[in-house]
C-alpha cells in the first residue's frame, strides 16, 4: 500500500513540472493554474492576455507589457515590500 500511494505522490509531484510553470514571490512558489481567474486555485497564479512564462520567468515584453499581467491567486499585502523572482 505505501508502495502505490509513494507511486502516486511522485506521479502528481512530476506531472505538476510538465502543466504548469512555478514563478516565487516572496520566497513561495507558485503554479500556474487554467480557467478564469475567479476559479484562481490558493498557491496559484494566473498569466493574463500578452503576459507568459518561460521557464521559472514571468515574461512582459516590451512592446505588449501594458496588455499583459499575472494574478496571483493568494493575498499580497502591499503595504509591505516583496520580492518576485
Amino acid at each position: 500500500m505505501s508502495k502505490l500511494l509513494i507511486t502516486i505522490l511522485l506521479s502528481v509531484a512530476v506531472s505538476a513540472n510538465f502543466f504548469g510553470q512555478a514563478i516565487t514571490v516572496n520566497g513561495v512558489s507558485l503554479f500556474e493554474s487554467g480557467g478564469a481567474p475567479s476559479n484562481c486555485s490558493p498557491g496559484g497564479y494566473k498569466t493574463i492576455n500578452a503576459a507568459s512564462t518561460n521557464g521559472a520567468c514571468l515574461d512582459l515584453a516590451s512592446a505588449a507589457f501594458n496588455a499583459g499581467a499575472v494574478w496571483v491567486c493568494d493575498g499580497i499585502d502591499l503595504n509591505q515590500t516583496f520580492k518576485v523572482s
